[in-house]
């Protein structure tokens, strides 16, 4: 969900690790918050999946929270470009409507592996 939000372009599953207790930790977040959609992306294989319930209502109460919003945007402000946090606000709308993992081209969203 959170790469969906910040548009990460370049998740592969080498940048995963599973840490204690099985949790998983995403490393190399180097390319996020493009204004335009470009997903080069391990997330292609949960296009068209719904979010966990937790998940959804997490990213519905955070899109409905004005105070929370304003004050992520006002970060936000101070490190990206206007385009950036305008493209992320929009997201976080757009997955709160409809929580469900976009679907990405099998070409263009494929992510690019080194093995």
């Amino acid at each position: 969900m959170l790469d969906v939000l910040v548009n990460n372009a370049d998740r592969k599953r080498s940048h995963l690790m599973v840490t204690a207790g099985a949790r998983i930790a995403a490393i190399d977040n180097a390319l996020t918050f493009l204004p335009y959609p470009r997903q080069r992306t391990a997330l292609i294989s949960l296009g068209g999946t719904s979010l966990p319930p937790p998940t959804a209502a997490r990213v519905r109460a955070l899109s409905a929270d004005v105070q929370r919003m304003k004050a992520l945007h006002e970060r936000l402000t101070r490190l990206l470009s206007a385009p950036e946090v305008d493209a992320f606000d929009g997201r976080v709308r757009e997955l709160a409507e409809d929580p469900t993992y976009p679907r990405l081209d099998d070409w263009d969203g494929r992510p690019f592996e080194w093995w």
